[in-house]
């Protein structure tokens, strides 16, 4: 069975209504990164190659050199466009939420650990610097832990928006299991 339906099984047990979205700090893969470093790679690849079979017309030592070099760079442009796929995926490192209109569904590794949205808490802090700017989100569980943080460099596939909204909302019904509007929320 799929990590999601384990989510959707979970929040179906815990009554946490419909299904809204999913959340991950890592680049999501819709993202246009692929345009440039793929054909990099690629173009770095064929270099290599015709440096490769080419090596009986001398400087044979710096075609080989050079060869290894741009192979490395492929290697590092397939790795860069790659790596937040297998991060994100299912049982992977990073952290993905699986947002519902009550709660949402933690998966880290192969746990899933359901939270009401009355047990977790959003820290959002706006930041700016030189040439950039954001919203770093961080979310903490019902012990103050730190599930997730969104740092703001993620764009807005990543979900940041989507859980701090579900939350805001639950909030602002206070009806879901007894929540309330906490003071450190109605500050905000």
């Amino acid at each position: 069975m799929r990590e999601r339906d384990h989510a959707r099984e979970s929040a179906a047990t815990r009554g946490f209504g419909g299904y809204e979205g999913f959340a991950c700090p890592e680049k999501s893969p819709d993202g246009a990164s692929w345009v440039f470093f793929l054909p990099l790679a690629v173009m770095f690849g064929w270099t290599a190659t015709h440096l490769l079979r080419d090596l009986d017309e001398g400087y044979r030592w710096l075609r080989f050199s050079i060869a290894v070099l741009a192979l490395a760079m492929a290697a590092g442009c397939v790795v860069i466009e790659f790596l937040p796929l297998y991060q994100r995926r299912a049982g992977g490192p990073s952290p993905r939420l699986h947002c519902f209109e009550d709660g949402v569904v933690v998966a880290t590794g192969r746990l899933l650990r359901p939270y009401g949205w009355r047990d977790i808490s959003i820290d959002s802090v706006k930041w700016r610097s030189h040439e950039d700017y954001g919203t770093r989100r961080t979310v903490k569980g019902p012990d103050g832990m730190v599930i997730v943080v969104f740092t703001g460099h993620e764009g807005e596939s990543c979900g940041a928006r989507l859980v701090e909204r579900l939350h805001e909302a639950a909030v602002k019904r206070g009806a879901v299991g007894g929540v309330t509007e906490r003071p450190e929320q109605s500050a905000k």
